[in-house]
């Protein structure tokens, strides 16, 4: 005989690693011994539902509604399907009913109040997920949700308070940390955050999420140095491409052009069909002033890419520019600016060549456009500005 609870206990872990294909072979196998066995069918559901297989799960509700018509937990479920799918009058009718016949099911509360926040019913909701945490206090995902309810009710603080509350009951979940992160951002305050994931990282050290996000801290700040221990972490730890070539960009930037260039030609032999690699060792010889090895690099770059990116157009259009052919140097800066519209420095290089040529009206309108395209960024602001005022 079959035990649900061994069950519902493996599926749950392989779900929480992202095993569903290990999972779904496993309830198959125990549907064909039992296929009167309600805890796999109910599990198959969860299953197609984490993985957003909303179609399948439809199907499968209906399947085991065919042959359990009264069994409550399949409205519970129903009305997370409601959920996925913005249904959220429908959402509510299926749990306040689930909720009714199982009033003990913590989960079946959390939905529904997730479902009355959304239709703006604020108070009930709050009343729902209290509910949901009585009778599970260890819940991050109840403790998520009244997060946001304190949120919309104007009380950051006790919300923020809420979302560390998650992070306690699982210090895996991903959720939590981004709000944090969201939230001292907002303060604009990234050494707080940086603090916060190194003070997690002490709690989870083989949690790679934290290694990216204080990677991608550190780089927002420009210390590409305090970033690079995180990157060369998950570039060990993963084996991937993009991970080596992080750890080549924040060893290049962090003042060491030898080394970032031997990463970046390992991975060239790696996978010579991605163009990454190609644009950023050109960008090493391009400071190292090795103008024709960064072309050709950069036209390795541009043919791979295609029109996915205008970075390689615009630093070929920029050699041109150095050599006084300002003919091609406009054609391909206006490539790239054709690629990406809002990027501001093809557009700003298309003013300099105007102006190097002798069109002064016309390298005043790219400029002024490059101004517009500089947004919040001071630096790029006072470049365009400090060139509008030089004769």
């Amino acid at each position: 005989m079959i035990n649900a609870q061994e069950l519902v206990l493996k599926t749950s872990n392989l779900f929480r690693f992202g095993k569903f294909e290990e999972a779904k072979t496993l309830l198959i196998r125990t549907l064909k011994e039992d296929p009167s066995c309600f805890e796999a069918r109910l599990e198959q559901i969860r299953g197609a539902l984490f993985q957003d297989k909303i179609e399948e799960a439809f199907q499968l509700i209906g399947e085991a509604t065919a042959i359990f018509p009264q069994d409550p937990r399949l409205a519970a479920l129903q009305g997370v399907w409601f959920l996925e799918n913005h249904q959220y009058q429908g959402a509510k009718a299926a749990l306040s009913w689930a909720a009714k016949a199982l009033p003990k099911d913590g989960n079946i509360r959390l939905n529904w109040a997730i479902a009355l926040r959304h239709l703006g019913e604020i108070e009930k909701a709050e009343e729902e997920v209290l509910q949901s945490l009585l009778l599970n206090p260890a819940s991050e995902l109840a403790h998520f949700e009244y997060s946001r309810i304190l949120m919309l009710q104007g009380q950051p603080q006790e919300a923020v308070l809420q979302i560390l509350k998650s992070l306690e009951c699982n210090i895996y979940f991903i959720p939590g940390f981004m709000a944090i992160n969201r939230y001292l951002k907002m303060k604009k305050d990234p050494d707080a955050a940086i603090l916060f994931y190194k003070d997690a990282l002490r709690i989870a050290p083989d949690f790679d999420f934290l290694y990216g996000q204080l990677a991608i801290l550190y780089e927002e700040k420009g210390d590409y140095a305090a970033a690079l221990p995180y990157a060369q972490y998950l570039a060990k730890t993963n084996n991937s491409y993009y991970d080596d070539l992080r750890v080549g960009i924040y060893t290049f930037l962090s003042g060491n052009a030898l080394d970032a260039e031997k990463i970046f030609l390992k991975c060239i032999e790696r996978d010579a069909s991605k163009w990454d690699a190609f644009y950023d060792l050109g960008e090493i010889y391009f400071t190292q002033l090795k103008l024709d090895e960064a072309k050709a690099l950069y036209q390795k770059a541009a043919d791979l890419v295609k029109d996915m990116d205008s970075r390689p157009f615009n630093q070929l259009g920029v050699i041109c520019l150095a050599k006084n052919d300002f003919q091609e140097a406009e054609k391909l800066f206006q490539k790239a600016v054709l690629i990406n519209p809002t990027a501001f420095d093809p557009v700003f290089n298309m003013a300099l060549s105007c102006k190097y040529r002798g069109d002064i009206l016309s390298s005043r309108e790219w400029a002024q456009k490059a101004f517009l395209l500089a947004g919040d960024n001071v630096t790029k602001k006072y470049t365009v500005q400090k060139y509008l005022k030089a004769p």
